[in-house]
Formats: structure tokens, sequence, C-alpha cells
């Protein structure tokens, strides 16, 4: 059975974060984002506008996706990945 559950806290934090290192191993030509890079990004847990989700299969992880509403003045966006 599949679940997709929003992130709230760390430990949600972690899995997210730490995803696509446990989906694409080594011989992989993917090459994540750093980690650093990656929590620069995404910003704090505590941002209003920001929803990252992580889907589980058989308790887990196996997917992810992030949105996140940017305003600023007159310019309003929806942005979405991961």
């Amino acid at each position: 059975m599949t679940i997709v559950a929003q992130v709230r806290d760390k430990t949600g934090w972690r899995e997210f974060v730490d995803l696509p290192g446990k989906i694409y191993r080594a011989a992989s030509p993917y090459c994540p984002p750093l980690s650093f890079h990656l929590n620069l990004m995404l910003g704090s847990l505590e941002q209003p506008d920001k929803f990252l989700w992580v889907a589980y299969q058989d308790g887990q992880p196996v997917a992810r996706l992030g949105a996140k509403r940017h305003r600023h003045g007159d310019y309003d966006a929806l942005h979405f990945g991961f």
C-alpha cells in the first residue's frame, strides 16, 4: 500500500533529503544536489507557503514532492518539483 505524508518534522525532512541517494545507487549517472545546497534552497520547515510530501510503499520512502509559493511585491508564483 502507498501512503503520502506531509513532512512535518526532522525525521520526514531527513527522509525527503536522503531519498535520491537511496533510489539512485553509485552506478547511476544521477548526481543529486549537495544536501547543504538543498537545505538552502528549501529553507526551514516553519516557512509559510511551503509544502513537502514523501510517498511510502510498505513503510519505505519511494517518492517525494515539494511545492512552494513565492511572493514578492507583485510577483506571485507557485513552484513545484523534486
